[in-house]
């Protein structure tokens, strides 16, 4: 059965290095979605990060998947996006469709706890 949830995270410093990122359970965004149905997906159809420091921050948002004993594959949906203070960008105004438990979302921000993302994701659509 489909399901609405919001996840959400402070985003810290820090690189996505692919050898260990979907492993980092402190960049992931919220914790991870819930299992996948048969010939269901994940459809994230909001994502909102708010500046809560005091100047100006970036921010990585990735959709992560997990390569096993390789390197994961990082793919960036926002790379070095400039929040001003007191400012958010929302991130996507479309959808994404995630169809495997392997994959997760991870951010980062220039500083460590400046900035907040909230997820909204239709769970087994």
């Amino acid at each position: 059965m489909a399901k609405f949830v919001n996840k959400q995270q402070v985003l810290a410093d820090g690189a996505f290095t692919p050898a260990t990122i979907f492993s980092t359970a402190a960049s992931r965004i919220g914790s991870s979605f819930t299992a996948l149905e048969t010939n269901k997906g994940h459809v994230i159809i909001g994502c909102n990060v708010a500046n809560t420091h005091s100047a100006t921050v970036t921010v990585d948002i990735a959709l992560v998947t997990d390569g096993g004993s390789s390197d994961d594959t990082i793919r960036y949906i926002a790379k070095n996006v400039s929040i001003p203070v007191g400012g958010s960008v929302e991130l996507i105004t479309g959808k994404i469709v995630i169809g495997s438990d392997s994959e997760e979302i991870h951010g980062r921000c220039s500083v460590n706890t400046g900035a907040e993302v909230i997820l909204s994701v239709l769970e087994n659509a």
